[in-house]
């Protein structure tokens, strides 16, 4: 079984963002609020979203997808 971390970016009526990470692959789980705050909450955790390997939308309403564009 291979090990993973589970870490809630931020989660609320604004937005929500959830990140899915083993040693070899990152997988984000909607991206809500808007692509600054996902910048910052992705830094937070020393990534980039050039490092993220698939993303996920849960489905199409803006709080799980305004940081898209």
């Amino acid at each position: 079984m291979t090990p993973y971390r589970i870490y809630s970016l931020y989660s609320g009526s604004t937005g929500n963002a959830m990140l899915i990470e083993t040693e070899q692959t990152r997988i984000l789980i909607d991206a809500g609020k808007n692509a600054k705050a996902l910048c910052r909450a992705l830094s937070e955790l020393s990534l980039t979203p050039e490092q993220l390997d698939a993303i996920i939308i849960t489905h199409d309403h803006r709080d799980h997808t305004a940081a898209l564009p």
